[in-house]
């Protein structure tokens, strides 16, 4: 901190104690173990609560990713001494993230014509199923040869069968040759593929952000986006956003054949990228207005 001449730390994930010597701002980045304790071991829920309670302590100020943060922070761990600020939702700016790649560097995934995709861990509350089950409906509604494209990590060390059991599902239902799980591609790659599809589905039933990451790649790659409409996703103000109703394949399978049969108008590379330098700007005031209420005090 002295050889930087820093005057002040943030984000903090844990708690650097009352007596720090510099002012400094925690984070937190949702209460997820309170609303979904089975996802949790209990000493890793007991973790959690004396990270958070320690932040709520001793910083002086706590920075976080929604509204429903700051309500969720509020309702379980009640009064806490650190000042609570929800910052804009602001999906990065970058025209790299705009540019396209050459063909032939995704031609080894063998790219549907019609996709959705999917870019999520898998974990059970992003609720793949709900995805899966509203293709099934798509395809027995008469949409030939629609598929979806899932992206992310296939372990979770909580459920490690979880993957393979939605294999067995979509194979019951004979979706096999629909759903292609990519797994963990390069970056780049993935945004490209994005780029490509008729739609970003966001099918998750808990997030800290609204829509997770794949929300910010949509709405930076200037793709479309249908999301389920859990409080924190309604948060998303910027780009083409459609909600459906969370856990719902009927409305998601509507709201995905109105984008086959009637996509949505994207932003172009550079209506996209102003839109969001604007929003870039609005985030810097915010975060510089934070840090002067903690400089202050």
């Amino acid at each position: 901190m002295r050889n930087l001449d820093a005057q002040v730390v943030l984000p903090s994930m844990m708690s650097l104690g009352p007596h720090f010597p510099h002012p400094w701002i925690g984070y937190i980045g949702d209460v997820q173990h309170k609303r979904l304790p089975g996802n949790f071991s209990r000493r890793e829920s007991c973790e959690r609560d004396r990270s958070f309670n320690a932040l709520l302590a001793d910083a002086p100020a706590i920075i976080v990713n929604s509204r429903s943060v700051v309500h969720d922070i509020e309702e379980f761990y009640p009064h806490p001494r650190a000042a609570l600020f929800s910052l804009p939702f602001c999906p990065p700016a970058n025209p790299a993230l705009v540019d396209d790649i050459e063909e032939d560097v995704l031609r080894p995934y063998a790219l549907p014509e019609k996709f959705f995709i999917i870019s999520n861990q898998f974990w059970m509350h992003k609720s793949h199923q709900t995805a899966f089950d509203a293709l099934r409906l798509i395809r027995d509604a008469g949409f030939a040869d629609v598929h979806i494209l899932c992206t992310g990590n296939l372990h979770d060390y909580r459920a490690p069968l979880y993957v393979e059991k939605l294999k067995d599902g979509i194979a019951r239902v004979g979706l096999t040759d629909r759903i292609h799980f990519l797994g963990i591609i390069p970056k780049r790659h993935q945004l490209a593929v994005m780029r490509r599809s008729v739609a970003v589905v966001q099918p998750t039933l808990f997030e800290g952000g609204p829509g997770g990451g794949a929300l910010y790649d949509g709405v930076s790659t200037a793709t479309p986006v249908i999301v389920s409409d859990i409080d924190v996703n309604r948060e998303a103000d910027l780009g083409v956003i459609e909600f459906f109703r969370a856990g719902s394949a009927e409305d998601l399978a509507h709201k995905m054949m109105a984008a086959l049969t009637n996509p949505p108008q994207r932003l172009s590379g550079e209506a996209t990228l102003g839109m969001l330098k604007q929003r870039q700007s609005q985030m810097g005031q915010t975060l510089l207005e934070i840090i002067s209420l903690v400089m202050k005090r």
